[in-house]
């Protein structure tokens, strides 16, 4: 070890194991997410909640952020990444069912059947967010059209890339991509 201390995992939650389970950071979040259903003050705050000054009280949030930093990802200490991890709590406290799709193919792909995909200028909008406060709004009103089933670990990386210029620009290519390939052509007529 050096004297700079211990160094970090990557923190990406989408990542998988060779055998197709997801792998640590993507479990840990998983299983966090499972127990916000008993912890339902915590949920419902999480829910209001708009930003890290919001989420930072709710002690929910704080058993993610512990989690991660006790399993290595000690980058979580950190503000920046702390405010994107409070967005991505946001995000899942909104989630009812965790689907196995990406980004893209889910805002095309409407859990219930005979439902409309996500419009493609509301895509648009939202992959045109300045800024992560304003993607992670715009994503929770996907969210409700979507009968509230995301692809939680896949957002989980969206929300953490969303500030780095040349990520975001790949992530919105690789989404809208994606989203063309999957919607029906007469969904967007």
């Amino acid at each position: 070890m050096s004297d700079k201390g211990p160094t970090s995992k990557t923190l990406r939650f989408a990542d998988r194991n060779d055998d197709g389970s997801w792998g640590e950071a993507g479990r840990i979040l998983l299983d966090w997410h499972a127990t916000l259903h008993i912890h339902k003050g915590d949920r419902a705050a999480l829910r209001r909640a708009t930003s890290l000054d919001d989420a930072a009280e709710v002690r929910r949030f704080a058993a993610l952020r512990r989690s991660l930093l006790d399993a290595g990802f000690t980058s979580v200490g950190k503000d920046t990444i702390a405010e994107r991890l409070a967005f991505v709590a946001l995000l899942a406290a909104d989630t009812d069912g965790v689907r196995d799709l990406s980004p893209g193919r889910w805002l095309a792909m409407p859990a219930r059947a005979g439902a409309k995909p996500v419009h493609e200028a509301r895509v648009r909008l939202l992959l045109g967010a300045a800024d992560t406060p304003q993607m992670v709004r715009l994503l929770r009103s996907c969210l409700s059209i979507l009968d509230q089933t995301a692809p939680l670990p896949e957002l989980a990386d969206l929300v953490m890339d969303w500030s780095h210029p040349d990520r975001r620009a790949r992530v919105r290519r690789r989404i809208f991509l994606d989203y063309l390939d999957a919607v029906p052509d007469t969904a967007t007529a």
